[in-house]
């Protein structure tokens, strides 16, 4: 049993920042409220609700201007600068945790973003713009939504299986799942700490689901809808020597229309954090990549018609189980965030739904074990969650649990 302390490896964990589980069990939130964890796991608390609302902010798309008004948006739906304080936020972590020359390497990726995605650079400036800050700052700041939080994993691979088992309640993970007809969604199941300042930009070409203003990989385009997961820690990213994996994710939604062009563009990519986003198109076409250092493998549900994906690479559960829990695969489970139960779930559900739509998804997202509700000892819980209708032109998304919000329907105005 002592082996097996320094082998399974951290998933999901809260960077220094997200607020840790006190002993009066109150949490303190993005936005200041407090929640309260009561109960247990099949009698979890359901009374306090984070955020009420999901502000839809406007804004023209990834240029100069669209940022600007994004960040004006966040001002007039949260009545402060939302944007302005996270972004300092995370440039005093990035200060902390990272070496200047380390940041360094990290700001010389803007070249490659500079050839791929200019549009990127564009929508960052008006962000600089907005906040008085660099363009430079502003790179930090979006390599550090997930660049941070994969060095953290990495740091903290060898920690106790106590002290990973109370990590697992402090981290991140996500459950997702679509058809080739275009519904694809994902729960967002992370430290109740994160919540607070979620949002959904919309704009004629483009709707982004922000859970914070700069995780802003579930998105939906005109012909193309994505959801992201993480695999982190079972895998790794490129970290400083890769480029922010949430503002790409974005900008390809923008512009591409079929999924058989994105694993080429990621081909040519590294990215900061190991993750798995999976693709539709209006073609009927839908794949999932799982994204790493080491190479990315390519899922391809079009044929069979869905993909569904947890945080742990697809088809290699026996012998993830073998090595990092000996062949106890319920230890494996539990530590991971229930990944293979919610998983098989997923999976009955992708192939056995009497139909295949947005009211099915509602559904699933709003039941144990893919609903993660908060309870004594544990904030690791479902705080939003997204369903996309692509070939409807609507979008659907929450910001607190969806079991207790309403989801906001975003469409695109024709």
């Amino acid at each position: 049993m002592k082996k097996l302390i320094y082998v399974i490896t951290l998933l999901f964990i809260l960077i220094n920042y997200a607020t840790a589980i006190p002993n009066d069990n109150v949490i303190k939130t993005f936005n200041g409220e407090e929640f309260h964890l009561t109960g247990d796991y099949y009698h979890p608390n359901i009374t306090d609700v984070n955020q009420k609302m999901t502000p839809v902010i406007p804004f023209e798309g990834l240029s100069t201007h669209g940022g600007q008004q994004i960040v004006d948006g966040y001002k007039q739906a949260f009545k402060h600068d939302v944007m302005g304080d996270f972004i300092n936020l995370q440039l005093s972590l990035v200060k902390k945790q990272i070496s200047s020359n380390d940041q360094h390497t990290i700001i010389q990726n803007l070249a490659v973003i500079r050839k791929q995605f200019p549009e990127l650079i564009n929508f960052w400036q008006g962000l600089a713009a907005a906040t008085h800050h660099t363009l430079e700052e502003i790179y930090l700041v979006a390599w550090s939504e997930e660049g941070l939080f994969a060095n953290e994993i990495q740091k903290d691979t060898n920690n106790s299986l106590e002290k990973m088992a109370e990590i697992t309640k402090k981290g991140s993970a996500c459950t997702s799942i679509g058809w080739s007809n275009g519904i694809l969604g994902q729960t967002q199941d992370m430290n109740v700490a994160y919540s607070g300042w979620g949002a959904i930009w919309q704009s004629p070409t483009l709707i982004v689901h922000a859970p914070t203003p700069f995780f802003t990989s579930i998105v939906m385009g005109k012909k193309l809808a994505t959801t992201t997961n993480i695999i982190e820690g079972l895998r790794q990213g490129s970290g400083k020597n890769g480029v922010p994996i949430s503002a790409v994710i974005m900008a390809i939604a923008a512009k591409i229309d079929n999924v058989y062009k994105v694993p080429a563009l990621f081909a040519a990519l590294k990215t900061n954090g190991a993750y798995s986003p999976s693709f539709v198109d209006l073609k009927n076409q839908i794949i999932t990549i799982e994204i790493t250092n080491k190479g990315n493998k390519v899922i391809d549900g079009t044929k069979k018609g869905y993909v569904v994906h947890t945080n742990h690479p697809i088809g290699e559960e026996k012998r993830l189980v073998k090595k990092y829990a000996q062949g106890n695969r319920q230890l494996f489970d539990n530590l991971s965030a229930n990944t293979l139960w919610r998983l098989a779930t997923a999976k009955l559900r992708a192939i056995y739904s009497p139909t295949k739509s947005v009211d099915a998804l509602k559904n699933l997202f709003s039941v144990k074990p893919i609903l993660m509700q908060g309870y004594k000892g544990n904030a690791f819980i479902t705080t939003n969650a997204i369903i996309h209708d692509l070939k409807a032109g609507c979008t659907y998304g929450t910001t607190w649990s969806p079991n207790l919000q309403d989801f906001t329907k975003v469409c695109f105005v024709n």
